[in-house]
Order: C-alpha cells, then sequence, then structure tokens
C-alpha cells in the first residue's frame, strides 16, 4: 500500500520570508523575518512580549520585511546575447 502524500498549503504571499517561533521551554514567542539577498542573511525577531502581542508583533515583523526588500534590492544581470 502506497504511504499518502502530506499535503503542502502554500503560503500567503504576506507571509513570505516570515515566520512563526515559539518554544515553551524558553519562554520565547514571535514571529522572525528573514531575506536573503545576494548572498548575504537579513533577520530580525519580534518578540509578543515586547511589541504588544502575537498581532502586534506580526505587523512589526510585516514592515520590517517589506523595508528589507526595498532596502536590498535584487541586483539584476543583463542578459549576454
Amino acid at each position: 500500500m502506497a504511504a499518502k502524500k502530506k499535503k503542502v498549503t502554500k503560503r500567503p504571499a504576506s507571509m513570505r520570508g516570515i515566520s512563526r517561533i515559539d518554544q515553551e521551554e524558553k519562554n520565547n514567542h514571535g514571529w522572525f523575518v528573514r531575506l536573503m539577498r545576494d548572498g548575504e542573511r537579513y533577520n530580525a525577531f519580534f518578540a509578543d512580549k515586547k511589541n504588544g502581542g502575537k498581532g502586534k508583533a506580526l505587523a512589526l515583523a510585516k514592515k520590517a520585511y517589506a523595508e528589507m526588500v526595498r532596502e536590498h534590492e535584487r541586483k539584476v544581470a543583463k542578459k549576454k546575447r
């Protein structure tokens, strides 16, 4: 009998580059933002407790991601003919 394939759900575009971190043992809860451009990594963490709760921390994380994308635009190479 073939194993069932796990259903993969695609993340909404608004959540691109943003992951939820919940580490009970370390009491660490928040949103982690990451971006990679031209081999460089950029990241930030928005803790729920320091930012007024889960919703406010997520809103800040989304803003931070958008700002990172603007600051670190992709370098587009010209096509050779």
